[in-house]
């Protein structure tokens, strides 16, 4: 299994929230063990992001090989499966047509093939590498890409697009104010950003070993994502 927790961040107790930086008391949620490890969910109550400690960054490998539900290249079809991509379409099929779309997490790219008939134009990333080769091999997807976030944001032919997604994506990021900042950059001016994560707030949020360590990072509800946006200079719409 390829998963560290962060060299520099080895301390029992948080020093600064993850997302706003902030040094402050942080609210203890519960422990969490796995493989002899200890994590702790804490709450910032400047941000309100929730976040395991001891921080980690988890790798592609894991993905590939051991990150089960995530594991999607045997899954490929050709009809949209996902709850959160069909609500997407239904909510903004008027204002899609004819847009440059990003989706970040792509997977094997069946939500960009429906973007595509509606005729967008179409990018996506997902740092498995046999779901790309799947969206590019069965789907004929051109601008899609193999690559880490990091990777991708350092790119220098990228273009700025109208709508960027990630839907499921950012309770995995170990940085989400550097990620939101990054697809900020991104953006056209008056671009969207979309976006889909587990509530916290839902019935039984402990009830799916999916929520913890290595799976999740961080947990969200609405006043933190409202609160992680407007500290990278973005507003709800």
């Amino acid at each position: 299994m390829n998963y560290n927790h962060s060299k520099s961040m080895t301390n029992d107790y948080p020093e600064n929230c993850p997302v706003c930086r902030a040094k402050e008391k942080f609210k203890f949620i519960r422990d969490f063990y796995v493989k002899k490890n200890k994590y702790s969910l804490y709450q910032c109550p400047k941000c309100y992001i929730q976040f395991w400690w001891p921080k980690l960054k988890v790798g592609r490998d894991w993905y590939e090989k051991e990150g089960n539900p995530y594991h999607v290249r045997d899954l490929a079809g050709l009809k949209i499966r996902r709850g959160y991509h069909k609500l997407f379409l239904k909510r903004h099929k008027k204002l899609i047509k004819g847009k440059k779309i990003l989706d970040l997490g792509c997977g094997t790219g069946e939500f960009l093939v429906e973007l595509e008939k509606m005729g967008c134009q179409v990018f996506g990333l997902d740092f498995d590498r046999e779901a790309i080769s799947i969206a590019k091999q069965k789907f004929s997807l051109k601008n899609v890409y193999a690559l880490s976030f990091e990777e991708f944001f350092q790119k220098s032919d990228l273009p700025k697009f109208d709508i960027i997604t990630f839907f499921e994506v950012i309770e995995h990021v170990d940085n989400p104010l550097e990620f939101v900042l990054n697809v900020k950059k991104l953006l056209k001016p008056d671009g969207r950003i979309v976006l889909s994560t587990p509530d916290r707030e839902r019935m039984l949020p402990n009830l799916n070993h999916w929520d913890f360590p290595p799976h999740h990072l961080t947990r969200w509800d609405k006043k933190a994502i409202l609160s992680l946006f407007s500290t990278c200079g973005l507003n709800e719409s």
